[in-house]
Protein backbone atom coordinates (compact mmCIF):
# COMPACT_ATOMS: atom_id res chain seq x y z
CA UNK A 1 0.00 0.00 0.00
CA UNK A 2 2.81 2.39 0.88
CA UNK A 3 4.59 1.57 -2.41
CA UNK A 4 1.44 2.45 -4.39
CA UNK A 5 1.18 5.82 -2.63
CA UNK A 6 4.84 6.57 -3.28
CA UNK A 7 4.45 5.65 -6.96
CA UNK A 8 1.30 7.77 -7.24
CA UNK A 9 3.06 10.70 -5.56
CA UNK A 10 6.10 10.38 -7.84
CA UNK A 11 3.85 10.26 -10.92
CA UNK A 12 1.99 13.38 -9.82
CA UNK A 13 5.24 15.25 -9.11
CA UNK A 14 6.56 14.31 -12.56
CA UNK A 15 3.35 15.56 -14.17
CA UNK A 16 3.55 18.83 -12.24
CA UNK A 17 7.21 19.18 -13.21
CA UNK A 18 6.32 18.84 -16.92
CA UNK A 19 3.41 21.25 -16.65
CA UNK A 20 5.23 23.96 -14.68
CA UNK A 21 7.23 25.37 -17.65
CA UNK A 22 4.06 25.50 -19.74
CA UNK A 23 2.13 27.40 -17.11
CA UNK A 24 5.04 29.77 -16.53
CA UNK A 25 5.12 30.51 -20.26
CA UNK A 26 1.55 31.72 -20.43
CA UNK A 27 -0.85 29.61 -18.40
CA UNK A 28 -1.33 27.10 -21.22
CA UNK A 29 -1.57 23.36 -20.84
CA UNK A 30 1.45 21.26 -21.89
CA UNK A 31 -0.38 20.12 -25.04
CA UNK A 32 -0.62 23.74 -26.19
CA UNK A 33 3.10 24.46 -25.83
CA UNK A 34 5.61 23.92 -28.68
CA UNK A 35 7.91 21.03 -27.98
CA UNK A 36 5.64 19.37 -25.45
CA UNK A 37 4.39 15.82 -25.97
CA UNK A 38 0.70 15.45 -26.60
CA UNK A 39 0.35 18.26 -29.11
CA UNK A 40 -1.79 17.09 -32.00
CA UNK A 41 0.40 16.16 -34.96
CA UNK A 42 3.56 16.79 -32.98
CA UNK A 43 5.99 13.93 -32.45
CA UNK A 44 8.46 15.92 -30.34
CA UNK A 45 9.43 14.84 -26.88
CA UNK A 46 9.49 17.20 -23.92
CA UNK A 47 12.37 19.64 -24.13
CA UNK A 48 12.77 19.42 -27.91
CA UNK A 49 11.40 21.57 -30.69
CA UNK A 50 8.58 20.19 -32.84
CA UNK A 51 9.30 19.11 -36.39
CA UNK A 52 6.79 21.69 -37.67
CA UNK A 53 8.62 24.74 -39.05
CA UNK A 54 5.62 26.89 -39.81
CA UNK A 55 6.25 30.61 -40.37
CA UNK A 56 5.20 31.36 -36.79
CA UNK A 57 8.10 29.20 -35.56
CA UNK A 58 10.78 30.98 -37.63
CA UNK A 59 12.60 34.00 -36.17
CA UNK A 60 11.51 37.31 -37.60
CA UNK A 61 13.95 39.27 -39.75
CA UNK A 62 15.18 42.54 -38.34
CA UNK A 63 13.86 45.70 -39.94
CA UNK A 64 15.52 46.85 -43.14
CA UNK A 65 15.74 50.21 -44.89
CA UNK A 66 16.17 51.02 -48.57
CA UNK A 67 19.88 51.41 -49.22
CA UNK A 68 19.28 54.64 -51.14
CA UNK A 69 18.00 56.28 -47.91
CA UNK A 70 20.97 55.26 -45.74
CA UNK A 71 23.27 58.10 -44.73
CA UNK A 72 27.02 57.38 -44.70
CA UNK A 73 26.42 54.06 -46.45
CA UNK A 74 30.00 53.71 -47.68
CA UNK A 75 31.43 53.25 -44.21
CA UNK A 76 28.51 51.13 -42.98
CA UNK A 77 28.16 48.55 -45.73
CA UNK A 78 31.72 47.91 -46.89
CA UNK A 79 32.29 44.13 -46.53
CA UNK A 80 28.60 43.53 -45.67
CA UNK A 81 27.08 40.20 -46.70
CA UNK A 82 24.63 40.24 -49.62
CA UNK A 83 21.60 37.95 -49.89
CA UNK A 84 19.37 37.31 -52.91
CA UNK A 85 15.57 37.59 -52.86
CA UNK A 86 15.24 34.08 -51.38
CA UNK A 87 17.58 34.86 -48.47
CA UNK A 88 20.57 32.87 -49.74
CA UNK A 89 23.98 34.51 -49.34
CA UNK A 90 25.42 35.42 -52.73
CA UNK A 91 28.46 37.53 -51.89
CA UNK A 92 29.98 40.51 -50.08
CA UNK A 93 30.20 44.22 -50.78
CA UNK A 94 33.46 45.12 -52.51
CA UNK A 95 32.88 48.83 -53.18
CA UNK A 96 30.20 51.51 -53.08
CA UNK A 97 29.42 54.07 -55.79
CA UNK A 98 27.77 57.34 -54.82
CA UNK A 99 26.02 60.09 -56.74
CA UNK A 100 27.16 63.71 -56.68
CA UNK A 101 24.74 64.28 -53.80
CA UNK A 102 26.51 61.60 -51.73
CA UNK A 103 23.69 59.04 -51.86
CA UNK A 104 24.57 55.44 -52.69
CA UNK A 105 23.77 54.73 -56.33
CA UNK A 106 25.37 51.30 -56.94
CA UNK A 107 27.21 48.59 -55.07
CA UNK A 108 29.91 46.27 -56.44
CA UNK A 109 29.43 42.77 -55.03
CA UNK A 110 32.00 39.97 -55.10
CA UNK A 111 29.98 36.78 -55.64
CA UNK A 112 30.79 33.81 -53.44
CA UNK A 113 29.13 30.89 -55.21
CA UNK A 114 31.14 27.79 -56.10
CA UNK A 115 31.00 28.63 -59.82
CA UNK A 116 31.35 32.41 -59.52
CA UNK A 117 35.17 32.47 -59.13
CA UNK A 118 35.14 35.87 -57.41
CA UNK A 119 33.03 37.48 -60.15
CA UNK A 120 32.19 41.11 -59.32
CA UNK A 121 28.80 42.51 -60.37
CA UNK A 122 27.24 45.94 -59.88
CA UNK A 123 23.77 46.17 -58.30
CA UNK A 124 21.72 49.37 -58.29
CA UNK A 125 20.97 50.77 -54.82
CA UNK A 126 17.25 50.77 -55.65
CA UNK A 127 17.43 46.95 -55.70
CA UNK A 128 18.99 46.71 -52.21
CA UNK A 129 17.81 47.00 -48.60
CA UNK A 130 20.06 47.25 -45.53
CA UNK A 131 19.74 45.53 -42.15
CA UNK A 132 22.09 47.27 -39.72
CA UNK A 133 21.91 44.71 -36.91
CA UNK A 134 23.33 42.00 -39.17
CA UNK A 135 25.35 44.27 -41.50
CA UNK A 136 23.40 42.66 -44.32
CA UNK A 137 22.19 43.79 -47.74
CA UNK A 138 19.23 42.01 -49.32
CA UNK A 139 18.48 42.42 -53.00
CA UNK A 140 15.16 42.06 -54.78
CA UNK A 141 17.02 40.11 -57.49
CA UNK A 142 17.02 36.31 -57.68
CA UNK A 143 20.26 34.33 -57.93
CA UNK A 144 19.61 33.70 -61.64
CA UNK A 145 19.09 37.44 -62.24
CA UNK A 146 22.33 38.22 -60.39
CA UNK A 147 24.18 35.61 -62.46
CA UNK A 148 23.01 37.39 -65.63
CA UNK A 149 24.49 40.75 -64.55
CA UNK A 150 27.59 41.71 -66.50
CA UNK A 151 30.96 41.23 -64.85
CA UNK A 152 32.17 44.56 -63.53
CA UNK A 153 35.42 45.42 -65.27
CA UNK A 154 36.33 48.42 -63.12
CA UNK A 155 36.21 46.57 -59.83
CA UNK A 156 38.72 48.70 -58.00
CA UNK A 157 37.46 49.78 -54.58
CA UNK A 158 36.18 53.32 -54.40
CA UNK A 159 37.72 55.75 -51.94
CA UNK A 160 36.08 55.88 -48.57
Amino acid sequence: MICKRIMLGATMLAAIGLAAPAFAAGNASPAQQPGMAGTAGNTATPGTMPSDTSPSMKPAKASTVPLSTLSDAKSKIISASVEDSSGAQVGTVKSVKTSTSGKTSEVDVTLSGATDNGKVVRIKASKLRYEESGNLLTTTLSKSEIDKLPIESSSTPSAM
